[in-house]
């Protein structure tokens, strides 16, 4: 099988199965907590987000946790409001839609509303499978597959200026240096171990420190290294005034891919569809982490995660292009000259490397029940709050810090209530909620990290879904 089958078909696969900071949304509980989780996890919770808080106790030996899944699609260049009104046509009664001509109002609007950059994005995030297990003189230690799934789009706003809004008008320029595509899926398997420490220190009740390693496997990814590319149309002040179109294509792209399908035989032509396939990159992960549990019911917790690399050794294609082409005037037959100047030229690519999404996390959790001062408040509530901060731009990761704050209420014991807001991390203000069915030894969770998106519908530009089952024993 050609290459670049294996590339496309590994991309749509990864689009199948997907639908920011990363590694922390399969976690349906601290999800609906607005993503608090360095110090509110427990069991298999904890797993690549703290891995100390392995070895605080929370009443159960063993967890098991049956595939969470978090989908998350949205779009950073206009809420879907604007969408339905400018891009979707006209209603007719019947069963075409009428086209919708912008006016120069209309397109005025759009643009106001366009970042420089605006990305488009779907990321999933689940585990196949977890367990972890506590021994109360030893620890807690989890295992989990977990995989990390998505794309990313991003368009200037010269991008829509020049297909969408103002087309190619004399004495324009437009540059497409934020214009860009990537995709990835990798999987993870981590192993991590929590436990207390025995010392004492001033105003600490106890404290814990955890480490994980994982075994990352990559199957696909698609990366655009460079784009530089330019389009000018100028006008020459001449008696028959003369347009001069300027096309400047400078791009450089790499991917790799897993191949899926395998030849029955070393010497047969014949292929089958594999379920296991060998993976197109390989590395190895670490995550750190401590928590600390003050006397007045506090608990402080601090991680950094995903620290490592995939290095991508199979099915390397690399595509790059520095072409120049110039059209004066009116030119007939000009479909093949712009065809071959944009396309680019395919070459087998070198191994290559890509870091793990790395991120730092601060937080502290809150019991109501251990607070003197909030003994007043009936059931319990447990307050949470975080800062994140990613180290790099790469596998859905942002090095923009996200401040987030939760709560849990269980004033029904079996039916707890979870909500929290998130500022920063690359999107707007959010508002996440999310309850369960928690009964003793089994608990389905159901969260969202965009809860606002059912009070106005037609205005949100994200959609976040997820949901899980635990076990406890």
């Amino acid at each position: 099988m050609k290459t670049t089958q294996v590339i496309l078909i590994t991309l749509c696969i990864v689009l199948i199965f997907s639908d920011a900071n990363t590694s922390d949304r399969y976690n349906v509980r601290s999800l609906g907590m607005g993503r608090t989780v360095v110090a509110s996890t427990r069991g298999i919770e904890a797993l690549s987000v703290n891995p100390a808080n392995l070895g605080i106790p929370d009443g159960k030996r063993v967890t098991i946790s049956l595939a969470p899944v978090n989908v998350r699609v949205g779009t950073e260049l206009f809420p879907y409001d604007v969408y339905q009104k400018y891009f979707t046509g006209v209603d007719t009664g019947g069963p075409k839609r009428a086209p919708y001509y912008l006016t120069d109002h209309d397109k005025q609007t759009i643009r106001d509303q366009l970042p420089e950059n605006g990305a488009t994005f779907i990321d999933v995030e689940s585990m196949y499978a977890g367990i972890s297990a506590y021994f109360e003189n030893y620890g807690g230690v989890g295992f989990g597959i977990i995989d990390h799934a998505g794309c990313r789009i991003t368009l200037s706003r010269d991008f829509f200026d020049l297909f969408y809004l103002n087309g190619l008008p004399s004495n324009s320029t437009y540059t497409f240096d934020g214009t860009s595509f990537s995709a990835w899926w990798y999987r993870e398997y981590n192993l991590s171990y929590g436990r207390k420490i025995p010392i004492v220190l001033p105003f600490i009740k106890n404290i814990y420190t955890g480490a994980g390693i994982k075994f990352v496997r990559g199957y696909g990814i698609f990366q655009t290294v460079e784009n530089r590319s330019s389009l000018t149309n100028s006008v020459y002040l001449s008696p028959d005034d003369i347009n001069t179109l300027r096309a400047d294509f400078n791009y450089r792209v790499r991917r790799a891919g897993t191949d899926f399908f395998r030849k029955t035989k070393s010497d047969s032509d014949d292929v089958r569809f594999s379920l296991f396939p060998d993976p197109a990159g390989k590395g190895v992960g670490f995550d750190i982490g401590i928590s600390a549990e003050l006397l007045n019911g506090i608990i402080l917790g601090i991680s950094v995660v995903d620290i490592g690399k995939i290095t991508w050794e199979r099915n390397i294609v690399e595509t790059k292009r520095q072409g120049i082409l110039t059209i004066q005037g009116f030119e007939k037959d000009l479909g093949d000259t712009v065809r071959n100047t944009i396309k680019g030229e395919n070459t087998e690519g070198e191994a290559f490397s890509t870091a793990l999404p790395t991120v730092l996390r601060i937080g502290a959790t809150l019991h109501s029940d251990q607070v003197p001062f909030l003994h007043g408040i009936p059931g319990k509530m447990l307050f949470a709050i975080e800062y994140a901060q990613g180290f790099n731009n790469v596998l859905g990761n942002t090095t923009k810090p996200r401040f987030s704050f939760g709560v849990e209420y269980k004033i029904i014991p079996f039916m707890p209530i979870r909500t929290g807001v998130l500022i920063g991390g690359g999107d707007d203000v959010r508002w996440s909620f999310g309850s369960a069915f928690d009964f003793n030894y089994i608990a389905l969770e159901f969260a969202t990290d965009n809860f606002a998106m059912v009070f106005s519908p037609n205005s949100f530009n994200v959609i976040s879904v997820s949901a899980g089952i635990k076990v406890r024993i």
